[in-house]
C-alpha cells in the first residue's frame, strides 16, 4: 500500500511541474531529490521488499535514461523528434495545388475582418 502512496505523489508531483510549466532541468532535479527519498526509504511492506541497489535498478535507471534523453538537446533530436518527424511526414498527404496557392497568397485581408464579426470598415 505504501508504494502505491510513493507512485500517486510522484505522478502529482510530475503533473504539478507540468502545470506550472517548470523548465524541464529544473523538473529533473526536483524528480531527483523525490527519487532520492524514495530510494533510501526503507520499505518493509511484507509484499513488497526493496533493497537499496534494487531501488536504484528499479528507479534511477529508467529514470537517467529518460533525463538525458529529454535534457541534452542532440539527444532528443536525434533519438526522438527525428524519428516522430519521418513518421509524420510519410503519414502526411501531399499538398494539393489550391491548398499551395492559398498559402502564398499571404493574408486574407478584408475577408478575415468581415469574417471575425467586427470588420474594419476604413479599410
Amino acid at each position: 500500500m505504501i508504494i502505491f502512496l510513493w507512485i500517486v505523489i510522484f505522478q502529482i508531483t510530475v503533473l504539478i511541474l507540468a502545470y506550472f510549466r517548470v523548465r524541464f532541468i529544473l523538473s529533473t532535479f526536483v524528480l531527483a531529490i523525490y527519487l532520492s527519498a524514495l530510494t533510501f526509504y526503507p520499505f518493509t511492506d511484507q509484499q513488497f521488499n526493496l533493497t537499496v541497489f534494487q531501488s536504484f535498478l528499479a528507479f534511477w535507471i529508467p529514470f537517467g535514461i529518460i533525463a538525458l534523453l529529454f535534457n541534452i538537446p542532440i539527444l532528443r533530436r536525434v533519438l526522438l523528434m527525428n524519428p516522430i518527424r519521418y513518421f509524420l511526414k510519410k503519414s502526411m498527404p501531399a499538398i494539393s495545388q489550391t491548398e499551395k496557392e492559398a498559402l502564398e497568397a499571404g493574408t486574407v485581408w478584408w475577408d478575415g475582418d468581415l469574417f471575425s464579426g467586427a470588420p474594419d470598415w476604413e479599410k
